[in-house]
Parts: C-alpha cells; structure tokens; sequence
C-alpha cells in the first residue's frame, strides 16, 4: 500500500510539474511574444501615421530658402515610404527598416532646443501639432514596458519550438 501511495505521489509531483514546466513556457513565449509584437505595432503605427503627419508639414512649412533642407529630409522620407508600401516583403523587415529611417528624420528634432535652429523648432513644433507627440508617448510605452534583461534571459532558453511559434510574426507579408 505505501508503494502504491508513493507511487501516486511521484505521478501526481511529475503531472503537476509538467504542468508547471508547460505553464512557465508558455510565459516566457507570451513575453518575448507580446514585446516583438508591440514592436511591430509601433512600427505598422509608423508606416500608416507618418505619411499624412510629414505631408501636413511640408504643407504647413514656409516656402522659403531657409527650409529647403528640412523640407528635403521630409521628401526623402516620404519616397522611402512609397516604396514600402509599392513594394512586398515581409512585413517585420520592411516596417522596423522604415521606422529605422524615421527615426533618423527626427534625429536632429531631438537635441536640446537650444542648439537647433529657428527653422527646426519650426519643423519640430509643425510635426508635435500633427502627431509626433502621440508616436513619441507610444514609443515611451513601448520602451517603459520593455525589460531588456528579462527578454534576454528568456531568449537564452529559447528552444526550437519557441522559435517556430514566433515564424508566422516574422514572415508575414506586406
């Protein structure tokens, strides 16, 4: 009878733990999950909410010699994305390269504004009235929510399976 009642015990521990084991998988695929798709998101927010907020600006920036540069960066910008949306290919790629392209635009928008011409803050102030204020606080979110250790931790102990469940993410098509 003690055989048999340890015995059960064992099989009860070895279920429970599975089922644990299978629970903490199932976290640590959900995190990495759950950050790579905000991620996309952000950067799908990006393709769709930079368009119309660039060409406002280009429209509301002074016709003037003294912006022609920031009014180029603009353009240039606005062709890339052009060509995101004319060309297919997976979507992650295409959209986190795109959003590595607008985050080089605004890089000059960045600095301290003391140390940015009258023309810039121009710029920087047409672009917070058309929506760089609301890509800037999902950016923070985004980045607030995102525990870099954690992530990395998790990935070290990734298996072949975990990477297999994240293959739709990476290779959808857009």
């Amino acid at each position: 009878m003690r055989t048999v009642l340890t015995i059960f015990i064992i099989t009860v521990i070895v279920q429970v733990y599975s089922i644990d084991a299978y629970h903490l998988r199932f976290r640590r695929s959900t995190y990495i999950e759950q950050n790579v798709q905000e991620l996309f998101q952000f950067a799908k927010n990006i393709v769709n909410d930079s368009g119309p907020m660039i060409n406002a600006v280009i429209e509301a920036m002074p016709d003037t010699e003294d912006y022609e540069e920031y009014r180029g960066e603009l353009e240039n910008y606005l062709s890339r994305l052009d060509e995101y949306k004319e060309n297919s290919g997976m979507c992650a790629k295409k959209s986190i390269e795109l959003m590595v392209s607008f985050m080089d635009v605004m890089m000059p928008y960045a600095e301290e504004e003391e140390e940015i011409s009258p023309q810039a803050k121009e710029v920087l102030r047409l672009l917070s009235e058309n929506g760089l204020l609301n890509l800037q606080q999902q950016a923070e979110k985004w980045m607030e929510n995102f525990d870099d250790e954690k992530l990395q931790e998790e990935y070290e102990t990734w298996s072949k399976n975990d990477m297999n469940n994240m293959t739709s993410i990476w290779t959808e098509i857009c």
